[in-house]
């Protein structure tokens, strides 16, 4: 590197004021607002918590139709949990996606999102479920009100690492000891 070692921007710059020099140390203007510390804390939380993010998870585009969004469902194969993942992929436009919601295991009920904790409101006509999208809007859909209070309660604790990845080390470091 021409200066000393380079550096990776990890997210903190995304609202600085300035642009950011490493080597002349400009401020990263911390707690200004607006700022996402609570989104990206939030997001962590429900990374290290929810199994349909765990291992022996499945991926399945579902979106029905055209148009610059997606509709993906996350589903854990042991346990039957599962997200729905609606993403505008469109930064300058809102948009409208639909998924069959039978295949998604979506039932009539009140929906929320993960992410922000807020009921949204589907559009269901003839199996098929819709949602309207903000510009690059991102919402993680659980019909699971559970869901909702595990990423609460786990947003006041320190979550290190999920209970699974500790039992899989665990098992790990047994075999280790006894020589397998």
């Amino acid at each position: 590197s021409h200066q000393g070692a380079f550096g990776f921007a990890n997210g903190v710059e995304w609202f600085a004021s300035e642009k950011i020099d490493v080597h002349g140390a400009a401020s990263l203007n911390w707690g200004a607002q607006p700022n996402q510390v609570d989104l990206i804390r939030r997001l962590t939380v429900l990374l290290k918590t929810h199994p349909a993010f765990f291992n022996q998870s499945r991926l399945e585009l579902i979106h029905r139709g055209d148009g610059n969004v997606l509709a993906l469902m996350r589903q854990h194969a042991p346990t039957g949990r599962r997200l729905i993942i609606l993403v505008n992929l469109d930064v300058d436009r809102p948009g409208r996606v639909f998924w069959d919601q039978v295949r998604a295991g979506i039932n009539d009920g009140p929906c929320w999102d993960l992410i922000t904790e807020k009921n949204i409101r589907l559009n269901r006509k003839e199996g098929l479920a819709a949602c309207s999208l903000e510009p690059g809007q991102v919402i993680c859909l659980s019909d699971n009100k559970a869901d909702l209070e595990l990423c609460a309660h786990s947003r006041s604790e320190f979550v290190t690492m999920p209970q699974q990845i500790l039992n899989q080390r665990l098992r790990a470091k047994v075999l280790d000891v006894y020589g397998f």
